[in-house]
């Protein structure tokens, strides 16, 4: 009897103690549903940020492209020369629009733009030139481009504003000469204030839309406009905002934040032209994929507990059955039973045994490689593998403080050091070294590979102070080699706590951007102003335009030259070094593809590009600019020189008759093509119109003159063919940047010096 309840009380417990661990299990398990539930609810937030942050970028770099082509077509020539016709004469039968309306359609054409048409307005007579050529205001609003949102009138009252650029709200436009649909079009404006003429970029919404979100993606973006109405919206047909959003949503602080209304969840950001960009991301998506791992949770869940009673009872059963067996014997006593028994106990005590030895050496073997898991514990955290640093511990909590060093390495390229390097082999021997020293320094450090070229060390404590001093030491020893390898050394402020490990890689990253131009080794300890973009200016862009359009090499490399000698006094970091240099190659292949040069020859740029990322001095910038710009231009000269029957008649006849009275109309006639045709032809084979060709050869010619002559301005002017001394002066001073008078005195004194 006594047996037999003995026998029942330890099934119970046994059993019982399945269950408890059964339940310990659960619980985990919904714990760790919990957190993953929350962590992808995270990552939906943060994508839904990363794409209207991408989308508002997008959008903003567009508008801007579209405003520098306003300012350039405003502020050009043949504008203004018509605007001062307009105002001094009424009969606009006389006024040439031909030179204008041959770079409006260039513009238009520009993929880059995306735009429908350009228009331009004047307010003294009711004259409109626009893609197609100049027309009726009346007729062009009424019958050709007309929009229940845009008329006449409206443009009309624009000449009363004050804003220089407006942006003004998408609307529908209907073009039966070119297409029986509607268009939805964004207009963009120029007039400052005084001006008598008005000039109206129409943006495709819908082609700009399809570039940047693609054609059938779901985005729903509206954009506002400072004053709080809609600019824009990708999606007409979904729902409008609610009322209340724009309080509701957080302070604009220039990256995308979000709010939840009405179960739907609306992300915000605010570009430096006071555009707000909202996305509407509609809460059922969230509440769906939450109900399926609802669902899914409590599947598994269900089967794991099932299954895991049915292995409880089984085990339970397993277990009892020798203990039952003993207890049978002892009823029963046997003396064979009775050993059989010991004899299966002391082989339970020997694997047991055998066990906790072997847990004792993977103990061991965990403890050495400790150093190991916990660099790649770092690494993970950082490269955001796992992205909620605020639940990880693994800087000890006795010394939480930590500071961190951040090594990036700049190998010299092959092109400007003798014998280059192999550069995996010299990493690995540098990061050795900073381990070695960093390991001896400072116990506890962690020192790890975090890129291609970049270390990074982990110091527990607030030890800035002794960091600063190692790196001094190091220094001799790293600059050794500095004509191979440039290293940057950039150290943080000490921080408080792990969970902000992140906060201080992102810290050392912006400081070791800032690292200057110096062949040296450098220990950056604060963060300096820089910018963090760079672009060339639109002056910049035109003077360096013009002269690669005119194949003179050494006036780009001048040009290049001065501003590189400019960043070089600002002191400015690697980073704007080498956006500076992304920016000149890319207006130079702009100029390049312009031009239509073969792939197979323009791709001899592509190692000089490739170079350009790779420079580490000012010197070596300015080399491979040269070579580079120097190519371009013989590229551009070669494809202007190939032989083109229209294009040599033009010239020809240019450079024989440049004193006369030419017009484009009359050279066209001769040709027996139009006048439209012909300047589109020239500007597209040689990138300068008929009338730039004309001015520049009479003032090449005007140059001969007033150096080898000794006859007076006015005399010259006529026999170059400027019967105006005024034109002539404008012209002069426009390709030169000196009067004719300046002129001959700089280089008078320039020869006999």
């Amino acid at each position: 009897m006594i047996a037999l309840l003995v026998r029942q009380s330890l099934f119970r417990k046994i059993l019982t103690s399945f269950m408890i661990l059964i339940v310990i299990f659960a619980l985990v398990d919904v714990a760790i549903f919990s957190l993953v539930k929350n962590r992808l609810h995270g990552e939906r937030i943060e994508q839904n940020r990363l794409t209207l942050h991408h989308a508002a970028d997008r959008y903003h770099s567009q508008f801007e492209r579209v405003k520098n082509a306003l300012y350039k077509q405003y502020t050009d020539k043949d504008v203004t020369r018509l605007n001062r016709l307009i105002i001094s004469m009424t009969q606009k039968d006389s006024f040439k629009t031909g030179a204008i309306v041959d770079d409006i359609q260039v513009i238009v054409r520009e993929p880059e733009l995306y735009l429908d048409n350009m228009m331009l307005l004047f307010k003294p007579v009711p004259l409109l030139v626009d893609k197609k050529g100049a027309t009726e205001e009346e007729r062009l609003f009424s019958e050709i481009f007309t929009s229940e949102t845009y008329s006449l009138s409206y443009w009309k009252a624009q000449f009363e504003r004050e804003p220089n650029y407006v942006i003004h709200p998408a609307a529908s436009f209907f073009n039966p000469a070119e297409h029986p649909e509607e268009k939805t079009l964004i207009p963009y404006s120029i007039k400052p204030p005084t001006a008598s003429y008005l000039i109206v970029a129409m943006i495709d919404a819908e082609r700009l839309r399809q570039a940047i979100a693609g054609e059938h993606s779901p985005l729903n973006l509206t954009i506002l406009r400072p004053d709080g109405r809609v600019l824009y919206r990708t999606d007409t047909g979904g729902p409008e905002l609610p009322d209340g959003l724009l309080t509701a949503l957080p302070a604009a602080g220039g990256g995308p934040d979000y709010t939840v209304l009405d179960g739907s969840y609306y992300f915000s950001q605010q570009d430096a032209d006071g555009l707000q960009y909202i996305l509407t991301v509609p809460g059922l998506g969230f509440a769906e994929e939450a109900n399926r791992l609802n669902k899914l949770m409590l599947l598994v869940m269900a089967a794991a507990v099932i299954v895991s009673l049915v292995l409880s009872v089984l085990f339970s059963k397993r277990i009892h059955k020798p203990v039952r067996e003993l207890l049978s014997s002892i009823s029963n006593p046997g003396e064979t039973a009775l050993d059989s028994q010991i004899h299966e106990f002391d082989l339970i005590g020997h694997k047991i045994q055998t066990l906790l030895k072997e847990k004792d050496e993977i103990l061991g073997e965990l403890r050495q490689q400790q150093s190991v898991l916990n660099g790649y514990d770092y690494i993970a955290k950082l490269k955001n593998i796992n992205h909620e640093l605020s639940d990880w511990h693994s800087i000890p909590h006795d010394a939480e403080t930590f500071t961190i060093v951040l090594y990036e390495l700049r190998f010299r390229s092959a092109a400007f050091v003798d014998m280059p390097v192999n550069r995996e082999l010299a990493t690995q021997s540098i990061g050795e070294h900073l381990k070695l020293v960093t390991d001896e320094r400072f116990p506890g450090s962690y020192t790890f590979r975090m890129e291609a070229h970049q270390f990074l060390s982990v110091v527990p404590g607030n030890e800035r102070d002794r960091l600063v001093a190692m790196l001094e030491e190091l220094k001799p020893m790293l600059d050794r080699d500095r004509r191979h390898c440039l290293v940057t050394a950039a150290v943080s402020s000490w921080f408080g706590h792990s969970a902000q490990l992140g906060h201080a890689y992102k810290q050392v990253q912006e400081m070791a951007r800032q690292a200057r131009l110096l062949e040296e080794m450098q220990i950056v300890l604060e963060c300096r102003t820089d910018s963090s973009v760079y672009a060339l200016t639109l002056t910049q862009e035109q003077e360096l335009n013009a002269a690669l359009q005119a194949a003179n090499a050494a006036e780009a490399v001048r040009l290049v030259g001065q501003w590189l000698d400019e960043l070089d006094r600002d002191e400015a970091s690697v980073r704007r070094f080498r956006l500076f240099a992304s920016s000149v190659s890319a207006q130079a292949q702009k100029i390049v593809e312009h031009y239509k040069v073969e792939a197979s020859t323009s791709w001899r740029l592509k190692p000089m590009i490739q170079q350009l990322g790779e420079c580490c001095t000012l010197e070596e910038y300015r080399g491979t600019l040269q070579s580079f710009l120097n190519a371009v231009t013989v590229f551009i000269k070669e494809k202007k020189e190939a032989s083109d029957p229209i294009v040599e008649h033009v010239l020809g006849v240019l450079q024989g008759h440049y004193a006369e009275d030419l017009s484009l109309e009359a050279l066209a006639g001769s040709l027996n093509l139009t006048p439209a045709y012909v300047s589109t032809y020239i500007k597209e084979k040689t990138g300068v119109n008929f009338t730039d060709h004309l001015h520049d050869i009479r003032v090449r010619k005007a140059q001969e003159l007033l150096l080898e002559t000794g006859m007076n301005i006015q005399e010259i002017a006529e026999q170059v063919g400027y019967r105006n001394i005024s034109s002539f002066n404008r012209m002069f001073k426009n390709r030169t940047g000196l009067s004719p008078g300046e002129y001959r005195r700089t280089q008078t004194v320039a020869r006999t010096s």
